[in-house]
């Protein structure tokens, strides 16, 4: 059977355009790194690249929680190191204002840079997050943990996150650490200091010298509670960092492409497509000779 040269043509036009098609493709790959594009393709590796693509998604999320919670401990850190700041300070004042050579005088001016301080101390104890949550209030995180007299409001519940799949950490402390369950009242203590100074009375501001340096320590060890689940996190980033690595590579497993591969398929079908031009020009240049 004699092909015509309109049928040849026509011929080469299909290929052509079929060509053009898989450099598309070819290209897609090249330029995207996925060999799967839908379902069609290839149906088991399409189902694999997606259920890692919501592994992947799971990941992410589980990754912006714990950085947001990891921002709220390291402001929890700063607002526990200006209460021992501002409680060192305090504590300077009373041995001062203790001493039977300190005149009244000298105890009144102590003990209204203590209220000062003491204004500052409830400022940062009820330091808030960058979301608005107050960060000691424990899980009632939408009102301020201590009133203006230094009063607890907040309760004991530990907020946690989920860090992966079924898998939850810490996420901070509660206000509960500057109260009288956890030895001290803290905030107590400065008001019965101030009190003692504004009576001008130094034997009871010596009194409460021991429960001035054991509130330090109170708060020392809030801090450094903070600073354990700080790391804690830190670590779990870090796993985060590694899982991102493992789901690439199974992503790309499961749908990618062999960049080498697709390079050479594009190269190979830029060839025969330049192979199919020439040989269109030749067919038309034999039907005009015609």
């Amino acid at each position: 059977m004699r092909i015509t040269e309109t049928r040849m043509l026509r011929l080469m036009s299909d290929r052509t355009m079929n060509t053009q098609s898989s450099i598309a493709k070819a290209a897609g790959q090249v330029s995207t790194g996925v060999g799967v594009e839908r379902p069609s393709d290839d149906p088991v590796a399409w189902a694999d690249g997606m259920r890692t693509k919501l592994s992947m998604d799971r990941r992410d999320t589980h990754e912006s929680t714990v950085e947001r919670a990891r921002d709220n401990l390291n402001r929890t850190d700063s607002a526990f190191q200006e209460l021992v700041d501002g409680l060192s300070r305090i504590r300077e004042l009373a041995v001062l204002g203790g001493s039977d050579s300190y005149d009244q005088s000298g105890r009144t001016a102590a003990a209204i840079e203590i209220g000062t301080i003491f204004e500052g101390m409830l400022a940062s104890a009820n330091a808030r997050s960058v979301d608005g949550e107050y960060l000691l209030a424990g899980s009632n995180s939408d009102a301020p943990p201590f009133d203006d007299t230094g009063a607890y409001l907040g309760n004991d519940v530990l907020r946690t996150i989920e860090v992966n799949d079924q898998t939850f950490k810490q996420t901070g402390v509660t206000g509960s650490v500057l109260t009288a369950a956890s030895g001290i009242d803290i905030f107590g203590t400065i008001v019965s200091v101030q009190n003692a100074l504004e009576a001008n009375d130094p034997a009871t501001t010596r009194s409460f010298l021991d429960d001035l340096a054991g509130s330090l320590d109170q708060l020392g060890y809030a801090q450094a509670e903070t600073g354990v689940a700080a790391n804690s996190l830190d670590q779990s980033l870090g796993a985060l960092d590694e899982l991102e690595v493992s789901l690439a590579e199974s992503f790309s497993t499961s749908i990618g492409a062999d960049p080498i591969e697709a390079a050479t398929w594009l190269a190979n079908l830029s060839n025969e497509l330049e192979a199919s031009r020439v040989v269109s020009e030749r067919i038309v240049s034999l039907m005009s000779l015609g």
